[in-house]
């Protein structure tokens, strides 16, 4: 049956008791807080220790008690400071936290475990495992391209608490929580070096990623105005989804994350074209934000906001400091695919590469660009092929349902790969909607139904029938 005739029929959701759970951000802020305190104060290491001290027995709790949801959702709002304190203390604790969350999944069971076990699940799975352990075997080193398994673990657990859409908002509210509270600490440490909001040099330690504090800011952005705001359970909330909308914005100008900024201008792009009703919302969104930068840009942070606007906009400007660079990168890619088309150089061999083809000590910024050299051709039609496969069922999704998220957070990781290799948990984040796409099990349609008349009619011709 086609996606119009499906259409037709007006399938949706199956009702829920979509509340927020409250109990999801106090537990975040109760390990973020004190981490993040210790951080402002110049103390990253002590704030790591103490982010997992008191993570540990939240999500020990969760397990004992076998929920899940509140698992994947408490672990989904800590992922930003996750993100930034794994490289001072327990650098795969990523990992191994949301693979602990996907076999509490598996053996809770119901029907959730058997999500796990569809098509798409199975084979972001197996991809992702494949490219590791084969990295990890030409290597020799199990770190190489270990991030691949961050990604769909990520991504999975996204794509579950989908299935329990409460757990989801909370989780992403709880993550705007997260970032703002990790933008709040930092910011005294922001040295003329950088201006960036999001990554600083505290104690010896380099800490963030302009980028992935950025996604998270433009993921939640999106939602407020995505579907009406449903996802994250704003719809009926105009004040929250002000303020979240407000935090947003002021996050992620002063991320200068221009990765991040692409990511929003495609998104409310496709919403625009899409979803008529919005677009007055997304226009007083867009003059929200040029209020805001003006703001900014006026009050003590010109240096920073003024500096990356005028390398991006400014036609004076030459491509390679528009791009920082990457545009150097994108060049080297054709002699690379001239020397080896085929399989490339063997996955893992990405930093190896770029010192040989375009001279620095720099991974690829792209997830195209490291595919491509790592695996070739074969390796890049590939990911491309799984890629539209993802992004034609999201579309198929809106054309049932309505729902414009998958769709809009499927393109959005195609985005995010065009800047950065996109192997992590923030950018999961936007896969894991484009995961949502091809999950029609909380789906039901409504059929309309004869009048009573009508059926009382056709009761009577049953009756006399011969």
């Amino acid at each position: 049956m086609s996606a119009a005739a499906l259409r037709l029929d007006a399938p949706v959701w199956r009702s829920q008791a979509l509340n927020f759970h409250l109990a999801v951000p106090l537990q975040v802020c109760l390990c973020v807080i004190p981490a993040m305190a210790a951080v402002a104060v110049g103390q990253p290491r002590v704030g790591a220790a103490l982010f997992f001290a008191i993570l540990a027995p939240i999500l020990g709790f969760h397990i004992v008690r076998w929920d899940p949801m509140s698992y994947g959702s408490v672990l989904l709002g800590v992922t930003p400071v996750l993100m930034v304190l794994r490289g001072v203390f327990l650098y795969s604790s990523v990992e191994v936290l949301f693979a602990i969350g996907l076999l509490l999944w598996l053996l809770v069971g119901g029907g959730d475990a058997k999500a796990v076990q569809s098509r798409q699940v199975l084979t972001l799975l197996a991809v992702s495992f494949a490219y590791w352990l084969s990295s990890f075997i030409l290597v020799g080193n199990y770190n190489a391209n270990f991030r691949a398994i961050e990604l769909s673990l990520a991504a999975i657990n996204v794509f579950l608490l989908s299935r329990h859409r409460s757990y989801l908002a909370s989780g992403l509210i709880s993550t705007l929580l997260s970032v703002t509270i990790y933008g709040a600490a930092i910011a005294p440490h922001v040295n003329s070096d950088s201006y960036r909001l999001g990554v600083a040099k505290i104690d010896g330690e380099h800490l963030g990623n302009p980028i992935s504090f950025g996604l998270a800011a433009a993921l939640v952005l999106l939602l407020t105005v995505t579907d009406n705001g449903r996802w994250i359970l704003v719809g009926k909330r105009p004040w929250l989804r002000g303020v979240a909308s407000l935090a947003c914005v002021v996050l992620l100008l002063l991320s200068t994350s221009r990765g991040s900024w692409l990511v929003v201008v495609v998104g409310v792009a496709i919403l625009f074209w899409y979803d008529p009703r919005q677009r007055f919302r997304i226009a007083a969104a867009f003059a929200g934000i040029l209020i805001v930068g003006i703001l900014l840009t006026s009050f003590g942070h010109d240096a920073t906001l003024s500096h990356y606007l005028d390398k991006t906009f400014d036609p004076d400007q030459s491509w390679s400091k528009r791009t920082t660079g990457r545009d150097v990168m994108w060049k080297a890619i054709p002699h690379l695919l001239h020397d080896s088309p085929v399989w490339g150089f063997g996955p893992g061999s990405g930093l190896r590469t770029a010192k040989i083809y375009y001279h620095e000590n720099l991974i690829w910024h792209s997830l195209y660009l490291q595919v491509a050299a790592e695996t070739g051709l074969s390796g890049l039609f590939l990911v491309l092929f799984l890629m539209v496969v993802a992004t034609h069922r999201c579309y198929t999704r809106f054309r049932i349902t309505g729902e414009l998220a998958p769709l809009v957070g499927m393109i959005g990781f195609w985005c995010v790969g065009i800047t950065v290799p996109g192997l992590d948990a923030a950018s999961a984040c936007f896969l894991g909607f484009g995961l949502i796409g091809a999950d029609y099990s909380h789906l039901y349609l409504i059929r309309r139904a004869a009048p009573p008349q009508a059926q009382l009619e056709a009761s009577a011709l049953v009756a006399v029938a011969p």
